[in-house]
């Protein structure tokens, strides 16, 4: 009788641990990236202002002029916002391509800077805020869900009108 129980224990024990390890091998690895936003000054009144957003969701703010809240904030965002800002920068294509090609033909217009490393990957946008069709449109798309999922709108006081148009 003493040998039943053990052999069930035993099977017990591998059905128990055989779940644990298939349960464990398919949870989905957490993506590793640090993502750096900067809007740079124009002659105008540009909101000069940086985010760095974490992949644990932490993101600090630094604003800087023409923005509502001038010094620095924070705030945590939710795992299903990390989870988009991850997909977001995947569809970007940001890794892709030679994203810090573009240049302006307006002296006077603002910048965005957008750094990104995913994964030990790492990727570098900087373009221009103007009309000119040089800029992809799956970096301006970037840079506005940057905008909306860490709801710097918040400190800045405003959300551009090109990302109000795509965004909605």
């Amino acid at each position: 009788m003493n040998k039943h129980i053990f052999i069930k224990f035993v099977l017990a024990l591998a059905l128990l641990v055989g779940v644990f390890v298939a349960s464990w091998l398919a949870v989905p690895k957490q993506d590793h990236f640090l993502i750096s936003m900067m809007r740079v000054p124009c002659f105008g009144e540009c909101p000069i202002y940086s985010l760095v957003i974490y992949s644990d969701g932490t993101v600090y703010y630094e604003g800087y002029a023409h923005v509502r809240t001038v010094g620095k904030a924070s705030k945590r965002l939710r795992p299903d916002q990390v989870l988009r800002l991850v997909r977001e920068i995947r569809n970007s294509g940001i890794f892709d391509k030679n994203a810090g090609c573009c240049r302006s033909r307006i002296k006077d217009v603002a910048f965005v800077n957008i750094e990104i490393t995913l994964n030990g990957a790492a990727s570098l946008a900087f373009y221009p805020l103007d009309s000119s069709n040089v800029i992809p449109p799956e970096l301006r798309h970037l840079e506005c869900v940057i905008d909306q999922v860490t709801n710097s709108e918040q400190w800045t006081g405003r959300l551009n009108d090109y990302c109000k148009n795509i965004l909605n």
